[in-house]
């Protein structure tokens, strides 16, 4: 009879154990809807934090740029500050749809439906695709009209020049965003 005893301690141990991890592993998985459910103000500084370290960079990028473009002169340097609109315009376009793909993808992550999550991968991958050859594309055929209506006189030539360096990059940039939703991954 102890031994039975002993043998049924045990087994409710185990299930108590399990139990116990299942538990764990359900609020780990749930630990970002909790900041979700709980205080509005903590949730909107929480969820903030990554555009604004995104942001900053960017910033941080131009910031590095107009320094060591203003040891070339002050032609040099507008013809930077010319620039920066355009491709803030650029980057706000395709974080658009980058974020609204993330939220799509996410929402058929959380039904458990693969086909529609694979439906929107695909879609959001060519739509990104699109978006960066046709935003170089028309950047480049239009960056010496854009300086000329913007105003950049003199700095023109030296806005087109740069401005085609950071086209080339920026498809660069956006090829790699479009990879991040290619179906495959």
């Amino acid at each position: 009879m102890g031994i039975q005893n002993n043998k049924m301690d045990s087994a409710k141990e185990d299930v108590e154990l399990l139990a116990h991890r299942k538990t764990t592993e359900d609020d780990k998985a749930t630990e970002g809807v909790g900041i979700l459910l709980g205080d509005p103000k903590k949730a909107l500084v929480k969820l903030s934090i990554p555009i604004i370290v995104a942001m900053s960079v960017q910033t941080i990028y131009t910031l590095s740029d107009t320094f060591w473009v203003a040891g070339l002169g002050a032609d040099a340097l507008a013809a930077v500050g010319f620039s920066v609109p355009f491709f803030m315009i650029q980057m706000a376009l395709t974080g658009g749809v980058a974020v609204g793909g993330g939220t799509a993808i996410s929402r058929r992550i959380g039904a458990r439906d693969k086909v529609g999550l694979d439906n929107v991968a695909v879609h959001i991958f060519v739509i990104m695709l699109v978006l960066a050859v046709a935003l170089t594309i028309l950047g480049l055929a239009l960056v010496r009209d854009l300086f000329m209506y913007s105003g950049a006189g003199n700095t023109a030539a030296l806005g087109v020049a740069y401005a085609r360096v950071k086209l080339c990059r920026q498809f660069c940039f956006l090829l790699h965003k479009c990879c991040k939703f290619h179906p495959e991954k």
